[in-house]
């Protein structure tokens, strides 16, 4: 047991913690004595994910993630989903390995709150290259052409739970969006980076007026803080919006505000009018210099103010509509010239 922290249910030996939210907790683990006769008889070494929901509020949550994940998971860009049980409790603690495998006070602050519970677990993948929130923090802005790569396929991903499954997902952020290489040689430059989208627990209905305020604070929606209780609003314009702050944050290398709200003062710069970019751009730390030696490029402007629109319905209304920008139509044009 040297090499792991704990064990939950005899069967999940957990390597290190991964993930700390509100709802859950997300591990690494291998598998403990896989049975035989099955498919998991030969990944005794193999790593996978185990997101544990130990909050009696919070387990529906990780049943709907569970859901929906199933339903997607032959789409290489969602997580494949292993196992889902329930009812689950920790059998054995390596005291051992307390201060080798991860911090102290991170280790007592896991086992004070799942030590003795009654744990949902679910089974997961395990992507190589952590989430794109980190990725970001240690490269700072991206090159152009990658966050475009990255961008379509987040864009291809949002598509697929709009329109084939009818979801909107209502947490879309960069710790949501997972990495792996789809080879052990693969770099972003050479577009061999796959990307995955996870944690489905605040999905609803495509068509349905969400009634309740969903989602992780720099991401939200200013009509989510805001919520009518009689009409909600659109889970599908929020998303839209969720990708803005997303596609900001990949090209300057930083959110474009804390939230989206009148009283920050970056995205209060949205409230002015027709010329709203120009208070926009001409303050936020990583724009304003840039934008002063007219170095940003137009389009990226256009996208930008369009997807995070204090008003839903001036957002774009699809992923279809937001592919007809110029942002993107730009690279296709240079494609093409380069090919003729």
């Amino acid at each position: 047991m040297d090499e792991c922290l704990f064990i939950i249910d005899n069967r999940y030996k957990v390597l290190k913690l991964i993930g700390d939210g509100l709802q859950a907790f997300v591990f690494e683990i291998t598998l403990l004595n896989p049975l035989q006769g099955t498919y998991y008889q030969d990944k005794i070494n193999q790593k996978f994910a185990l997101k544990v929901a130990y909050k009696k509020e919070f387990k529906h949550l990780l049943f709907v993630e569970n859901l929906i994940q199933t339903r997607l998971q032959h789409n290489p860009g969602f997580l494949k989903i292993h196992q889902y049980r329930q009812n689950l409790q920790i059998t054995q603690i390596n005291d051992k390995n307390r201060n080798t495998q991860m911090e102290q006070n991170d280790i007592i602050k896991v086992l004070s709150q799942l030590q003795n519970k009654y744990l949902d677990c679910l089974v997961m993948d395990y992507c190589n290259q952590g989430d794109l929130f980190s990725y970001l923090r240690q490269r700072g802005k991206l090159p152009l052409p990658v966050v475009k790569n990255f961008f379509n396929q987040i864009l291809d991903r949002v598509e697929i739970i709009h329109d084939q499954v009818k979801l909107s997902h209502n947490d879309l952020k960069l710790e949501n969006i997972l990495m792996e290489y789809e080879d052990k040689n693969g770099n972003e430059e050479t577009g061999n980076i796959q990307l995955k989208i996870c944690d489905f627990g605040f999905s609803c209905g495509k068509n349905k007026n969400i009634m309740q305020a969903r989602g992780s604070e720099g991401y939200k929606a200013p009509e989510v803080y805001f919520v009518h209780p009689a009409i909600g609003y659109d889970g599908v314009k929020a998303d839209i919006f969720s990708l803005g702050v997303i596609l900001f944050d990949m090209i300057f290398g930083l959110p474009p505000f804390s939230r989206a709200t009148p009283d920050d003062v970056l995205y209060r710069q949205f409230y002015k009018g027709p010329n709203s970019f120009k208070y926009f751009f001409n303050l936020h730390p990583n724009t304003k210099n840039d934008f002063k030696k007219g170095l940003i490029d137009f389009e990226i402007i256009e996208i930008i103010m369009c997807m995070l629109d204090p008003n839903f319905s001036a957002r774009p209304g699809s992923i279809q509509e937001i592919r007809q920008f110029s942002f993107f139509k730009s690279s296709e044009n240079k494609e093409k010239k380069e090919n003729l």
